[in-house]
C-alpha cells in the first residue's frame, strides 16, 4: 500500500512537472493540480454557470429552448457564447489533457446530481454512461473523442461503466459546418447502434442510460441518439452536455421528418 503511494505521487510529480498545471481559461500557471481555474477566471465561470438564458430568460436548469423528445431529462453546466466558456472548449478540444476532462467531467456530474436531487449515496437512476461519437477523420485528426473522455470522467465521478453504445457511420460531415435545418436533417444517416453490444434477442441489456455530449445546438444529435437507443430497448434516456448555445432571437424550426411529409 506505502509502495503503490508512493508509485502514486512520484507519477503525479513528473506530470506535473512535464505538463505543468495551468488555468484551462487563460492560461495563468497553478500552484496545484485539482482546480484548473485561477483566482481570476473562478468566478467568471461561476458567473457564467448561474446566468440566465437570453432567449427565454430563465435560468439554465430550467431553460427549454432545446426540445429534446427522446431524453426524460437534461442537464446543463453552461451557455455557450461568452469568450471564457468559448476558451474552456478550446483547451479541451485542442490539449487532451485528461486532468482537464476529469475537472469539467467532475463539474458535470455534480450538476446532473444537483438537477435529479441525488446523492452518490442514493441509488442512480441510470445503469451506464455512454456518449455521442466523434466523427472520425476530426477524431483521427486530433487523436482523441472529447465526449468519450467526458464521458469517462462522469462515469468515474458516479462509479459506473461507460459504454460505446453508438457509432458513427462517417457520413454528412461536421456539424458546425450546417445549417440548422441541414443539422435535423443529416443527423439521421450519422449514428447507428453499436451491434456487438446487443444480446441475444437484438437489443440492450441497459434499461436506463445517461448520454453525454460536449456541447448541443439544436438538440437534434441527442434526440437521435437517444431516439436510436430507445429503439434498442432502453427504457429511459437522461441527457447532458456541457454547455448549450442559444440565440437571443428565438425561432421554432419544424422538425425535419414534418417537412418531408
Amino acid at each position: 500500500m506505502i509502495l503503490k503511494e508512493s508509485v502514486l505521487k512520484s507519477k503525479q510529480f513528473f506530470t506535473r512537472l512535464i505538463f505543468p498545471v495551468k488555468c484551462m481559461v487563460c492560461g495563468a500557471s497553478l500552484p496545484r493540480d485539482g482546480v484548473y481555474l485561477c483566482e481570476e477566471c473562478l468566478p467568471k465561470l461561476y458567473h457564467e454557470a448561474h446566468k440566465s438564458c437570453p432567449a427565454c430568460l430563465r435560468a439554465i436548469e430550467f431553460c427549454d429552448c432545446h426540445v429534446v423528445k427522446h431524453a426524460v431529462h437534461m442537464s446543463y453546466i453552461f451557455f455557450y457564447g461568452s469568450e471564457e466558456i468559448k476558451k474552456l472548449f478550446y483547451t479541451l478540444k485542442n490539449t487532451g489533457d485528461r486532468r482537464y476532462f476529469d475537472f469539467v467531467g467532475e463539474l458535470l456530474g455534480r450538476t446532473i446530481a444537483s438537477r435529479l436531487g441525488f446523492t452518490k449515496e442514493t441509488e442512480l437512476p441510470f445503469e451506464c454512461v455512454t456518449y455521442v461519437p466523434r466523427f472520425p477523420p476530426r477524431k483521427n485528426e486530433i487523436g482523441y473523442d472529447q465526449s468519450k473522455q467526458l464521458a469517462k470522467a462522469v462515469g468515474k465521478y458516479f462509479g459506473i461503466k461507460v459504454l460505446p453504445l453508438l457509432k458513427h457511420t462517417g457520413k454528412a460531415g461536421e456539424q458546425k459546418r450546417l445549417s440548422q435545418f441541414d443539422r435535423r436533417h443529416a443527423v439521421k444517416t450519422r449514428y447507428v447502434i453499436n451491434r456487438r453490444l446487443l444480446n441475444d434477442r437484438g437489443k440492450l441489456s441497459q434499461k436506463a442510460v445517461l448520454l453525454i455530449d460536449d456541447i448541443t445546438t439544436t438538440g437534434a444529435t441527442l434526440n437521435e441518439c437517444a431516439m436510436i437507443l430507445e429503439s434498442f430497448g432502453v427504457k429511459q434516456v437522461y441527457g447532458a452536455v456541457v454547455a448549450k448555445t442559444v440565440n437571443a432571437k428565438r425561432y421554432d424550426y419544424p422538425d425535419a421528418e414534418d417537412l418531408y411529409r
